[in-house]
């Protein structure tokens, strides 16, 4: 018996050790976040007019990005900036002045990116994916026109744009993510998470007007 009651010990320190609730990396983490927003989502916790504002601020906190924010299609037909993060107060209020029609979205020769799936694009500092107007939605505009010493450098200019997309292939919003915090290219599987985001946001857009 007292063998059972030392491996029984080593069994619960080992499950304590590997099996806490307390998240070990960005997967856990990113597991844990999303599963707290839609319970709270399904249960009514979040109101509806703060289903943006949740998931910016939680995508913020979970994944390595300076900036962060959500853009969505208005009545009119116009997609708008709602949501953001890490931005300065100037380059914030620039950013809600502005509003695009899907001609100007995919607008390659003045936005030219690069496709990374079906729904993310990156937008290359180097191809000046912006116009004079929108310098100032960039909280360092001084820094644009910077040097990328190496491929996996993220520099002020670049982001990445993941569409929402809805049932039809329609676009109904989408996220936009800024400079990362440690000045590299996310990890793919940053951006299949922020993609696995979309989608359920794409369901929740597509059925609810928020």
């Amino acid at each position: 018996m007292a063998g059972d009651q030392d491996t029984i010990k080593k069994t619960e320190a080992f499950l304590r050790q590997n099996y806490t609730p307390i998240p070990k990396n960005e997967s856990e983490e990113a597991t844990v976040a999303i599963t707290n927003f839609l319970e709270r989502y399904v249960s009514g916790i979040i109101p509806q007019r703060m289903i943006l504002e949740e998931l910016t601020k939680t995508m913020h906190r979970v994944f390595g990005f300076q900036y962060l924010c959500i853009a969505v299609r208005d009545r009119d037909g116009k997609i708008r900036y709602k949501t953001s993060i890490g931005l300065t107060s100037e380059a914030m209020r620039a950013l809600y002045e502005v509003e695009y029609s899907d001609s100007d979205l995919f607008d390659e020769s003045t936005y030219p990116s690069t496709a990374i799936s079906d729904i993310t694009r990156f937008y290359m500092a180097e191809g000046a994916p912006y116009t004079p107007n929108e310098v100032s939605t960039f909280s360092r505009p001084q820094m644009l026109g910077q040097e990328r010493r190496s491929p996996d450098d993220m520099i002020e200019g670049d982001f990445f744009n993941i569409f929402i997309k809805g049932a039809r292939g329609e676009i109904l919003g989408y996220l936009e993510l800024g400079v990362t915090r440690n000045g590299k290219l996310p990890p793919r599987s940053s951006l299949r998470w922020l993609e696995a985001i979309a989608r359920i946001l794409a369901i929740i857009l597509s059925s609810e007007n928020v």
